[in-house]
């Protein structure tokens, strides 16, 4: 099985349409804040995917010419940083309208059916949790 470690489980611009969602759905101060932080830590996050998309070699050449001097980022940190990073922030994503949902006057069945709703995004950390043992797997 080959995996590309490019490839990423709910892109940045998903997860920031899902917190915008939720912008709109919880605007109270507390959320707010929170969701902001999320949001920023997405962004550098994905700040950060770029740049060492293009940079993990210095020279750029070096990548694919290894008879050209350089140094590049070490694949297996890489892999297993991104894979850590896309699970916290899936986590976070999924756990953010957790307690503006508990407080939620409806009855114990639907708040319940709500929450769940809800938690349908953990299938994305659960995937992402399972590419990490792939990975760890590729690396040995």
């Amino acid at each position: 099985m080959v995996i590309n470690p490019l490839l990423q489980h709910g892109s940045h611009p998903d997860k920031a349409a899902i917190i915008f969602l939720y912008l709109r759905i919880f605007p109270t101060r507390k959320f707010v804040i929170a969701a902001r932080v999320v949001l920023v830590v997405i962004t550098i996050y994905g700040l950060w995917t770029i740049i060492s998309a293009f940079l993990n070699c210095l020279p750029v050449n070096h990548f694919w010419d290894k008879s050209v001097d350089g140094r590049c980022i070490q694949k297996a940190f890489l892999w297993f940083f991104n894979a850590g990073v896309n699970i916290a922030t899936d986590v976070a994503i999924i756990s953010l309208p957790v307690p503006v949902l508990s407080h939620l006057r409806l009855p114990r069945r639907q708040k319940v059916g709500v929450i769940f709703m809800f938690a349908t995004g953990s299938f994305a950390c659960v995937t992402s949790m399972i590419r990490l043992n792939y990975l760890t797997k590729a690396t040995k």
